[in-house]
C-alpha cells in the first residue's frame, strides 16, 4: 500500500509506503539545485 500526498512545507509531492519486509518507505523528490546541473554547454578548445 502506499499513499500519495502534498507536503504543506514544501509544497512537493511526497509518498509513504509498505515496503515488502514490513518496513515503512518514504520518497521525497529533490530540488533541482543549480551545483547539480551543467550552467552551460562544453564548449571545445579550437573553434577554427
Amino acid at each position: 500500500a502506499a499513499l500519495l500526498f502534498m507536503n504543506a512545507g514544501t509544497g512537493a509531492h511526497n509518498m509513504v509506503y509498505r515496503r515488502g519486509d514490513g518496513t515503512i518507505g518514504w520518497v521525497e523528490p529533490q530540488r533541482a539545485a543549480a551545483s547539480s546541473a551543467p550552467t552551460s554547454a562544453p564548449t571545445s578548445a579550437s573553434t577554427q
